[in-house]
């Protein structure tokens, strides 16, 4: 007696059971691409940002020199890579300046110079994203900025950019049409 010719529920019956048959049919071909058919790759592109040149120094037959013979060939290979990340740490300096009159006036620092030391537009806008678009967890978005831009930041710190993005998107949202969600 089995789950097919009596009431014993179908995961009685274990690994004994045998294994789902395909309703697929052969075609006959091997698997992957096949001949003929167009290819897929990464391509190499004109506009590339930087040309690297590697020219030998010596031959490898009688160790020569090559410092002077002809380039006859040129074979390229592109290496598609990302920048190294890295924190761009940028001071403003408010001069303050006397005029003639004796009257000193100080250079107003712009809007996110809010202290002496402050996080960027840049990066606030990113640990907002991080944490509300691709719902990372807080301490591993703290984790994240600590070592890929080498920033130490607690969990509170994003915690409060976080609510000072929303409070700066009350406007946008309360302006939504009706009907949009």
């Amino acid at each position: 007696m089995n789950s097919q010719n009596s009431s014993k529920p179908p995961s009685s019956v274990g690994y004994s059971k045998p294994a789902p048959k395909s309703r697929r049919s052969r075609s006959g071909k091997k698997p992957g691409k096949q001949p003929g058919a167009p290819g897929k790759n990464l391509p190499q592109v004109d506009d590339r940002d930087t040309i690297v040149p590697h020219a030998p120094d010596h031959c490898e037959h009688g160790g020569e020199s090559l410092a002077d013979a002809p380039v006859i060939k040129v074979t390229r290979r592109q290496v598609y890579d990302l920048p190294s990340i890295e924190a761009v740490i940028t001071e403003h300096r408010a001069e303050r300046r006397r005029c003639h009159c004796g009257f000193e006036t100080t250079a107003a620092f712009p809007d996110e110079a809010t202290g002496p030391a402050c996080y960027g537009p840049n990066l606030r806008a990113l640990l907002c994203y991080l944490v509300v678009r691709q719902h990372i967890p807080i301490q591993r978005v703290a984790e994240l900025r600590r070592y890929a831009y080498g920033i130490p930041v607690s969990s509170g710190t994003i915690v409060a950019m976080v609510k000072e993005g929303a409070a700066a998107l009350k406007g946008f949202t309360a302006a939504r049409p009706a009907g949009c969600s």
